[in-house]
């Protein structure tokens, strides 16, 4: 299937829940239908990116996808919720985690306007969740935001926020490079789209990888400062 079938499949499908959930149950399906069709618009995003779209249609995309994933956020979903009472964590679903912290990545490196990040960055503090990686862009544009030690992904285990915060570009620079071609796709070992270049095309859609949290690195003077 095509992502423009998925989309229109996601789009029909938004209000449709189990009519045995209660109001709980109902309202937790009836997020997910919404952010499911933020995610298909993220990874049409990802598809322009990688067909080399133009900026301008790339901006347009991004402007569009980051309003949807804004309007349809909901910690109830975007979580994870631990135990048989499934109390909530202050840790994103690698599902949301990743895909928040690749919209952050492309709206810096596009120039979103910045109401538009701002909202962003209202949705992910107002989660209380705690990522290096995040914050560390979120600095890049705001100097006060502070930067946790932490990272949301715990395992396997994740370097890049030691990387980040060296304060020498060109030990930097040497590291990031190790980084790339010896970690980096290993993070993302426990998210679906992990190796789908090696799947049937007929089941998944392979939208190319990018490592867009780290090319603020050189696109910027951060690792200098």
């Amino acid at each position: 299937m095509e992502k423009d079938e998925a989309l229109k499949k996601a789009i029909d499908s938004v209000n449709v829940y189990n009519k045995s959930d209660n109001e709980v149950a109902k309202q937790k399906r009836l997020s997910k239908n919404r952010l499911a069709i933020a995610i298909i618009n993220f990874d049409i995003l990802n598809a322009q990116y990688s067909a080399g779209f133009s900026i301008d249609e790339l901006k347009n995309q991004l402007s569009k996808t980051v309003k949807l994933f804004v309007d349809s956020w909901d910690r109830k979903v975007v979580k994870l919720h631990i135990g048989r009472s499934q109390k909530e964590s202050n840790i994103y679903s690698i599902e949301y985690y990743i895909r928040l912290r690749w919209l952050f990545s492309l709206s810096i490196l596009l120039d979103l306007p910045p109401l538009e990040l701002n909202s962003l960055v209202a949705i992910y503090k107002n989660d209380n969740v705690k990522d290096g990686l995040i914050d560390f862009l979120i600095n890049s544009q705001n100097s006060g935001w502070t930067i946790s030690k932490e990272l949301n992904i715990k395992k396997p285990k994740n370097n890049i926020l030691d990387i980040i915060l060296i304060n020498e570009k060109q030990i930097c620079e040497g590291k990031l490079k190790k980084y790339l071609e010896k970690e980096w796709l290993k993070t993302y070992k426990n998210y679906s789209m992990y190796n789908t270049h090696l799947q049937d095309e007929q089941k998944y859609f392979y939208l190319g990888y990018w490592a867009f949290e780290v090319c603020l690195l050189y696109t910027s003077d951060a690792a200098d400062e």
